[in-house]
């Protein structure tokens, strides 16, 4: 989280919302050297869950006759997304392991077994007849697949929940997630996913937040060009992972202007729980004011690694409300919130020119006591 959170929630809705997916339209290919492989980074590299894939020739669900490539994993990747926007179950299910994991890293809720993640997937599409995702950017390392997925379309039937079923609103939805997939190269098949995304934003473009309540609006067009990136393994690789780590520590000693240096003057912050994007400067003066609310407030990134000018981190933001944070209304409450956070950032010159956060609001309002007591059973969302 290199931003502020200021929206206080007041709907608590645990959602896993299920990562749909679709082939992006025109792709660019950054192909790597020689190849496969890749990878520069720390950490373990991501990926908990059911995602979409195929066996070796995307759709077939067949094994390959020996390791897929990382050209042939973004190929197998879009294949699969293609058969959920297509509604066709059997491939779908062809594309995990029979003991694959799911996790939605916002609510915590974690799926075991294809049956189940199909399942899910199969109730989500039910609530929007015509949803799709779409990847705006795909990143492959290895066997480990990121992408920036547009899901799109209209909520035109009942969205199961664990607090009931959310009836049919009729509004067009639209905005980003970070999903993540592990492929075992020598079956074809993923073993585990995660996705992330703010069910704040989901909440409010359905109409389930008060109208003070600020909230990221429908997102109706994809980006310009879609791209697939390749590992290389390079140098460029390496140097871009260490300006992302060198903006960590500043982020961690809470250095607004050891951060800023890291972004070019003119870079773009897309906080996904944000209802709109950021300059450099907008970030760093929210963040000196979550700071002064949160003393101890740091990132741990689990997992960092690269792929052409990208950077991709999946970690934990975390810290102690000891001090005053007004836009959330917090006075040294002793709270504390650990939040799962994605970031993706672009790189030209060594320097991040943009970023894209990945964190859900809902989560780490309710951890902060900002959020409504749950309904009692029987009740329906308001």
């Amino acid at each position: 989280m290199r931003s502020v959170i200021k929206t206080g929630l007041s709907v608590a809705l645990s959602l896993s919302l299920i990562g749909a997916a679709g082939a992006g339209c025109k792709k660019k290919t950054q192909e790597p050297a020689g190849g496969s492989v890749g990878g520069s980074g720390t950490g373990s590299a991501p990926g908990t869950g059911s995602a979409p894939g195929t066996g070796s020739a995307p759709g077939t669900g067949s094994a390959p006759a020996k390791s897929l490539t990382q050209q042939e994993v973004a190929t197998w990747y879009a294949a699969c997304w293609g058969h959920f926007n297509a509604r066709k179950w059997d491939d779908f299910k062809a594309c995990f392991a029979a003991d694959m994991v799911e996790e939605d890293l916002g609510t915590g809720v974690v799926t075991k077994g294809a049956d189940a993640s199909v399942a899910n997937a199969q109730a989500f599409a039910a609530a929007f007849s015509d949803g799709k995702g779409e990847q705006q950017l795909t990143l492959v390392n290895g066997n480990h697949v990121v992408s920036v997925t547009l899901f799109s379309g209209t909520h035109d039937g009942a969205l199961k929940s664990p607090m009931g079923d959310i009836p049919a609103s009729k509004a067009k939805v639209g905005w980003l997630m970070a999903h993540m997939i592990d492929v075992d190269l020598a079956t074809g098949k993923g073993t585990q996913e995660r996705l992330l995304s703010d069910s704040g934003s989901f909440m409010g473009q359905i109409g389930l937040l008060p109208k003070e309540v600020p909230f990221r609006a429908a997102i109706t067009e994809g980006w310009p060009e879609k791209s697939v990136v390749l590992a290389k393994g390079d140098g460029t690789e390496s140097a871009n992972v260490a300006a992302y780590q060198a903006g960590i520590e500043a982020f961690n000693k809470h250095d607004s202007k050891g951060l800023a240096a890291t972004f070019a003057p003119d870079a773009v912050w897309s906080e996904q729980a944000m209802p709109k994007d950021q300059t450099v400067a907008e970030m760093t003066k929210g963040l000196e004011e979550f700071w002064g609310g949160f003393s101890d407030m740091k990132l741990s990134p689990g997992s960092v690694w690269g792929a052409g000018d990208y950077v991709v981190a999946i970690g934990t933001a975390g810290g102690t409300n000891d001090g005053t944070f007004a836009p959330m209304g917090l006075d040294k409450s002793g709270k504390k919130f650990a939040a799962a956070y994605v970031e993706v950032n672009h790189f030209k010159d060594g320097k991040v020119v943009h970023g894209w956060l990945f964190l859900d609001s809902t989560s780490i309002a309710g951890q902060l006591g900002l959020l409504p007591p749950p309904p009692a059973a029987g009740d329906k969302p308001k």
